[in-house]
Parts: C-alpha cells; sequence; structure tokens
C-alpha cells in the first residue's frame, strides 16, 4: 500500500488529524514502510524543512524527495541486523549540543540478553526513535530506555524523560516502567519524567488516557487516571500524588526549544546541565531559589543561555566558566 507523501509530512511535523494518523501509523508497520518513512523523514530534517517556522511547500517536499529516491538508488541493501540506525541533523547546519538520532528497533534473533535493548541519549543531545510496533519515542539528554521484548504485553523502562506516541492496541497494553511509577496505556501521547537527581517523577497526557500506578507509603498500590490537559506528579519523599492542568511547556524540549516559567534557579541549572552537557557548581545556595521564565533554544551556543541569567544574578553574585564548569559565586 502507498502512502501520499504530503500525509506524511504532515504526520513528521504533527499536523495530521486523527484519520491520517491512524493511517499512517497502520502503514508503518510493514516494514519497508517503516524505512521508507525514516529515509524521507531524515531527508525533510537534513533539508530544514519540518523545524523551520513557515509551511513547507508541496513543491519543496516533493524535491526532497526525488533528491532522496534518486540517492537511494546508489546504496547497497543494508544487511539485516537487530538493530538499524541513521544519524540525521535537525537544523541544516548541525550544532555541538545537539544529535538527533531516528532509530528503528527491531528485536530480531540477535536479540541482547534477557531480551532487552538498551538506549542511551547522552547530556546535550537529543534522540528520536520508532519501536518495533510503530510507537515514537523522543528522549531528552541524560535519558536511558530500555525494551522489552514486544510480546502479550509491550513494556519499556525510562531513566530521564521521554514522550512517546503509542500505537494504539487495546489487546497488548503500553506500559512505562520508572524507578517510582508505571504508566499504563493502550494509544496515546504522552510524556513521562523520571530523572533520578529531580524529586517529582511526572507524566503530562497530550491525547489519549493513561492510568500511573505507584506505591504509598504503607506499600498499597494506588492509581491515577488522567485525561488530555493534566499532568500526574508523584512525589517520590511523600510517596503522593496530585494533578494540574497542563501549561504548554512540559513537553517542549522535543521541539527544540526548551521553556520555563517562574522556574527555581536550582532547577533550571539542571536543565541547563543535561542541554549542554556542562557541570555547574553553586558556592552560594541563595541564589538556587530565584525563580526565572524564558526559554532556551537547544541550537543556541552555551554563552546566550548564561548571558540571560547573568545580567538577573542579585548584586554581589557573579558567574564565571572553565572549561565544561560553571561556577556561581559570591563576592568576597
Amino acid at each position: 500500500m502507498g502512502m501520499n507523501e504530503d500525509i506524511l509530512f504532515r504526520y513528521v511535523t504533527d499536523n495530521t488529524d486523527a484519520n491520517e494518523t491512524a493511517e499512517v501509523i497502520a502503514w508503518l508497520r510493514e516494514r519497508e514502510n517503516m524505512e521508507r518513512y525514516i529515509s524521507l523523514k531524515n531527508a525533510w530534517v537534513n533539508a530544514g524543512l519540518v523545524f523551520r517556522n513557515e509551511t513547507a511547500t508541496v513543491e519543496e517536499i516533493q524535491e526532497v524527495i526525488k533528491k532522496a529516491t534518486k540517492a537511494e538508488s546508489f546504496t547497497k541493501t543494508p544487511q539485516k541486523i537487530s538493530l538499524w540506525a541513521t544519524y540525521s541533523r535537525i537544523a541544516a547546519v548541525i550544532s555541538p549540543i545537539l544529535l538527533a538520532t531516528t532509530l528503528w528497533l527491531f528485536l530480531g534473533d540477535n536479540r541482547p540478553e534477557q531480551n532487552m535493548l538498551e538506549i542511551s541519549v547522552p547530556y546535550g543531545s537529543l534522540g528520536h526513535y520508532v519501536l518495533r510496533d510503530g510507537t515514537e519515542v523522543d528522549l531528552n539528554a541524560g535519558s536511558r530506555l530500555r525494551v522489552k521484548e514486544f510480546g502479550e504485553t509491550r513494556e519499556v523502562y525510562l531513566e530521564g524523560e521521554g514522550y512517546f506516541k503509542v500505537d494504539s492496541n487495546p489487546n497488548k497494553p503500553f506500559l512505562v516502567h520508572t524507578p517510582e511509577m508505571d504508566v499504563k496505556v493502550t494509544g496515546t501521547a504522552f510524556n513521562v519524567k523520571a530523572y533520578e537527581e529531580e524529586r517529582q517523577t511526572s507524566t503530562t497526557l497530550v491525547e489519549g488516557k493513561v492510568t500511573l500506578e505507584y506505591l504509598n507509603q504503607q506499600g498499597q498500590k494506588m492509581r491515577l487516571g488522567l485525561l488530555p490537559g493534566e499532568t500526574g506528579i508523584f512525589d517520590r519523599k511523600t510517596k503522593t500524588s496530585s494533578k494540574k492542568p497542563v501549561n504548554g511547556l512540559e513537553h517542549s524540549w522535543k521541539d527544540g526549544t526548551v521553556r520555563f516559567k517562574d522556574l527555581p534557579f536550582g532547577e533550571l541549572a539542571l536543565r541547563i546541565r543535561r542541554m549542554y552537557d556542562v557541570n555547574i557548581v553553586f558556592e552560594t545556595d541563595f541564589v538556587k531559589s530565584n525563580r526565572y521564565s524564558g526559554s532556551l533554544d537547544i541550537n543556541s551556543p552555551l554563552e546566550d543561555a548564561l548571558s540571560i541569567i547573568r545580567i538577573s544574578l542579585p548584586d554581589g553574585v557573579t558567574m564565571d566558566t572553565k572549561d565544561k564548569t560553571v561556577f556561581i559565586r559570591a563576592i568576597k
């Protein structure tokens, strides 16, 4: 079955309606279709059509397809392997702080021990992955995802942050395990944040329906259901959960911009550390409670991010950088 390239491009840029999304997901179940999808997506990303502000024209989309098809005709057919990967740039000129990766994860005869495949995204990088069932996963910097071979259930284990677009299958629930909480879905789009160094684990639901499962302080299994537009928060210290409305900032990172509002400097420092792969050392602690609102472009250099913070530091506090370490200190 063929697929309209215009629909595929709108799927890549999150502009398809519900029917078109279902059509694309069904089409992606075939291996050759998945390979074609990844090839086209890489070509569109490399041509700079995906992450720019203005909408790409039909002519631009088709011109990139022609070039990609011509290039493919000179490429040898790869051998069948258990993990097939291609690397692509997220902008026309690659930034040293960003590596966008597209992987199709195929668990075949050469699967890892215990039927688990592990993916790690280092600091200063982002990753985009397509699982065997068609589920798409974006991983934030400093994240690790382990994928269990899919059978009656589809299970992954997340440390860090990931945005999931799950291929709907009511007969095979999709489970995201984090160290303190599980997320159970059948088909939906959601963001899970579970960094070890942060006190809270959160899940933001974009569409569909999910159930969060965790143990309270008495060891009892608790459940929290989410509807689209809600964020569920689990406090690791108190073993309690709560819900709040989505503010639109929770998963902005996957589109290349980290947005924040009224965020304490201590938490902002963690995000900068992951984005730029730098250490931030507070030699004075009181500034950690200073709050910031704004946004950071992951393609911008570190100094641009630091300059925004530097101009609003309290009197008597300086910010200096040496190699890959940022020092926040009080002037003596």
